[in-house]
C-alpha cells in the first residue's frame, strides 16, 4: 500500500487546479477587502464573530478537502476473495486487480483499482468517493455553499456601501471589480454545490450510493419472481447517516469521527438478505445486458476524438470528458450496450474490456445482427480464482501457437 503522502501527488490535475483556484479567489478576495476595510474584528463583537465563523467555514473546506483527497475511499485488496469458498459464485471477478469484486465494491476505470462502496469518480478531488472517504465529502460540499453565501453577503454588503451610500473613491475602482468577480464566483460555487450536497444527503439517508441507485432502477423494472428488496437499507434514516458519519452525532459536522466499525469489506443488511443479495441482482442484470447486445460493424474510423467533421449535433451530444472513448476501424466489430441519438457504448467483440463511446455515424445500423454467446465467453457468473487465472493461461498459450 503506497504511504498517505502520496495522496498529495493527486493535486496535479485539472479538478483540484479549478477547485483550488477558485477556494483561494473567494476566500483572498473576501479576506483582503471586505474583512479588512468594512468588517475588521477590531470593530466589535459582531465583527469578531463574524471573522470568526470565516475562518471556521475556510478551514473546514480546505481539511475535508484535502481529507476527502489524501485518505482515498479505501480499495479492495488485490487477489481478495470470501472466506468461504462457496460464495465466490455469488461475486464477481475483476480480471484488472485478479480477485473478486467485494460487496458494494466496483472497478474504476480512472483509479484502475476495485474501491469499497464507490459512490463515484469525482473529478474536482481527483479520486472516487468510496467507504473512507465519504464523511469527508459530503462535508466539503455542505461547507462550500455556507462558505460562498458567506462571503458572497460581506462582497455584496460592501459593494452597497461602496456605491449607495458616499463610500466610493476613486482609487477604489479595482476593489469594486475584484468584489464583483468575488461575489459572481461564490454565488455560482454555492449553487452548483448546493445541488450536489442534496444528492449525497438523500442517496446517504437511504444507505446507497449513486451506482447503486442505477442498479436499484433497473433491479424494479426487469422482469423477476418476486419484489427486490435491496439489502443496506438500515430501519431509521439516523441509521443510514450513522454509517457514513459516524456513531457520534456531536462529531458530525467535524472531519473526524466516521464510522471505524465498518471496514468497506463487510457491511450491515436487512433481515431476510446477506451480503451477497445486490452482487446476485448485478449478476443477474450483466446476464440479460449480454442477451441484449447487438453486433454491429464498423464502417467509419473514429480516433478518440470528435471535431467538427462529424457534424455539430454529434459534437453537441458528446459524452462527458471523463468517459471513455472507443477507438475504432471500418469492419471492426463491436457489441452495443446503449444507445443514444448520436452516440453508442459498446465493447470490442475480441476484447470485452475495452468499452467506451464512439459516433453513431461510424455504423450502419442496417448491419446489425443479434449477437450470440461464444462458448468460451463467460456465461456472467464470475468464476472462482483459478479457473478464471487458467482461463486466461489457455488462452494465452493458445496466441503463442
Amino acid at each position: 500500500m503506497p504511504p498517505p503522502w502520496r495522496g498529495i501527488l493527486k493535486v496535479f490535475h485539472w479538478g483540484p487546479f479549478i477547485s483550488l483556484f477558485l477556494i483561494t479567489t473567494i476566500a483572498t478576495v473576501t479576506f483582503f477587502i471586505p474583512l479588512r476595510l468594512f468588517f475588521h474584528p477590531s470593530q466589535g463583537l459582531g465583527s469578531l464573530i463574524n471573522f470568526a465563523v470565516f475562518l471556521f467555514f475556510v478551514v473546514q473546506i480546505v481539511v475535508n478537502y484535502f481529507m476527502a483527497m489524501m485518505i482515498g475511499p479505501g480499495l479492495v485488496p488485490h487477489h481478495w476473495g470470501p472466506e468461504n469458498k462457496a460464495d465466490q459464485s455469488r461475486l464477481q471477478w475483476c480480471e484488472t486487480c485478479d480477485g473478486f469484486k467485494a460487496p458494494r465494491a466496483h472497478h474504476c476505470k480512472h483509479c484502475q483499482r476495485c474501491v469499497m462502496k464507490m459512490d463515484h469518480h469525482c473529478p474536482w478531488v481527483n479520486t472516487c468517493v468510496g467507504a473512507l472517504n465519504h464523511k469527508n465529502f459530503v462535508l466539503f460540499l455542505f461547507y462550500v455553499p455556507l462558505g460562498c453565501l458567506h462571503a458572497a453577503t460581506m462582497n455584496a454588503s460592501m459593494l452597497y456601501g461602496l456605491l449607495f451610500h458616499g463610500l466610493y473613491r476613486r482609487h477604489m475602482e479595482p476593489l469594486i471589480y475584484l468584489l464583483l468577480i468575488a461575489f459572481a464566483l461564490a454565488c455560482a460555487v454555492a449553487l452548483a454545490v448546493s445541488f450536489l450536497f442534496y444528492e449525497q444527503v438523500t442517496s446517504i439517508a437511504v444507505n446507497t450510493t449513486g451506482i447503486e441507485d442505477w442498479i436499484i432502477t433497473k433491479a424494479h423494472s426487469r422482469e423477476r419472481d418476486g419484489p427486490f428488496v435491496y439489502p443496506y437499507r438500515l430501519p431509521t434514516r439516523v441509521d443510514n447517516l450513522r454509517e457514513v458519519l459516524g456513531d457520534h452525532v456531536a462529531l458530525w459536522p467535524l472531519p473526524w469521527g466516521r464510522n471505524r466499525r465498518l471496514d468497506g469489506l463487510h457491511w450491515p443488511v436487512v433481515a431476510g438478505c446477506d451480503q451477497y443479495t445486490l452482487t446476485e441482482e448485478q449478476l443477474a442484470q450483466k446476464r440479460l445486458k449480454r442477451q441484449r447486445l447487438v453486433r454491429v460493424r464498423v464502417s467509419r474510423a473514429f480516433r478518440g476524438y470528435c471535431g467538427l467533421l462529424w457534424g455539430p449535433c454529434t459534437l453537441w451530444h458528446c459524452p462527458f470528458i471523463d468517459d471513455p472513448r472507443l477507438r475504432v476501424r471500418p469492419d471492426d466489430e463491436v457489441d452495443v450496450s446503449r444507445k443514444r441519438k448520436y452516440w453508442l457504448y459498446a465493447q470490442r467483440a475480441e476484447d470485452p474490456r475495452a468499452r467506451g463511446w464512439f459516433p453513431r455515424a461510424c455504423v450502419n445500423e442496417d448491419d446489425c445482427e443479434p449477437r450470440t454467446e461464444r462458448p468460451d465467453e463467460p456465461t456472467g457468473a464470475s468464476p472462482n480464482a483459478a479457473s478464471a487465472r487458467g482461463g486466461k493461461k489457455a488462452r494465452e498459450s493458445k496466441k503463442s501457437r
